[in-house]
């Protein structure tokens, strides 16, 4: 059964939540505190980065902005190729 059905009175119900894949580990935020890298544990040899901004306006959060890194064995992997993939990031 996908990780987003669940079962309820006999019926599978699907939820409208994405299931997350993973766990950020580290952060690391630009300057302007409007920008972010999370470094990614899949598992325990699989990583990944994505990365995320927030606007001032909006108190909501923050929303992805597109980079993702492929899937690396090692944190420092991840962090090598978000560096080269990422304009501001300089670990």
């Amino acid at each position: 059964m996908p990780p987003n059905t669940k079962i309820h009175k006999g019926m599978a119900i699907i939820s409208k939540e994405k299931p997350k894949l993973g766990k950020a580990i580290i952060s690391f935020n630009d300057e302007t505190g409007f920008q972010c890298i999370d470094i990614i544990m899949i598992s325990s040899t699989v990583f990944t980065f994505k990365t995320f901004r927030r606007d001032p306006e909006d108190q909501t959060g923050w929303f992805p902005s597109g980079v993702v890194g492929d899937l690396y064995s090692s944190k420092n992997e991840a962090i090598l190729a978000a560096e080269a993939a990422v304009d501001w990031f300089k670990a």
